[in-house]
């Protein structure tokens, strides 16, 4: 029997395996439209047979970062995103790994929002995130549509 382990090697030693639960973000609001994000990893961010892989921007940390700046800026509009729940998201990552993760500039684009819904994208240096959140009393009627 194959396993993930075999394939991409132990867990302890991968980011998706365990590395990104010690890792912390910050963000900061410049203005309405941009900011700056930082993340830091404690301990071995990944190695490959042996060998200690550069820590680099991973599409999950551009996620948190994308969430996190967008949760900055809704929460001084007023809204309370613990009423949304992520019901989609896209990523377009950049050609080049991103290795420098101080000051990462963020940037909110096309953003879109109605009585349910809360769209917009952000880009984390040359990765764009797009994140879509839906109301959750919208969710539970889906929900219960479906039943």
């Amino acid at each position: 029997m194959l396993t993930v382990d075999y394939l991409l090697g132990d867990n302890k030693n991968r980011y998706f395996g365990r590395g990104h639960k010690k890792t912390t973000y910050e963000v900061k609001l410049k203005n309405i439209l941009e900011g700056v994000g930082s993340l830091h990893q404690e301990g071995l961010w990944s190695s490959k047979q042996s060998e200690i892989i550069q820590q680099h921007l991973s599409t999950l940390d551009g996620i948190v970062l994308a969430h996190l700046f967008g949760s900055e800026i809704l929460k001084r509009m007023g809204v309370r995103l613990n009423q949304y729940r992520l019901s989609h998201f896209e990523i377009k990552s950049g050609i080049k790994a991103i290795e420098e993760l101080v000051n990462l500039k963020l940037e909110l684009q096309n953003f879109k929002m109605t009585n349910q819904v809360i769209e917009f994208d952000c880009l984390v240096m040359d990765m764009k995130v797009c994140l879509g959140y839906q109301l959750l009393e919208c969710m539970e009627n889906v929900a219960a549509i479906g039943e």
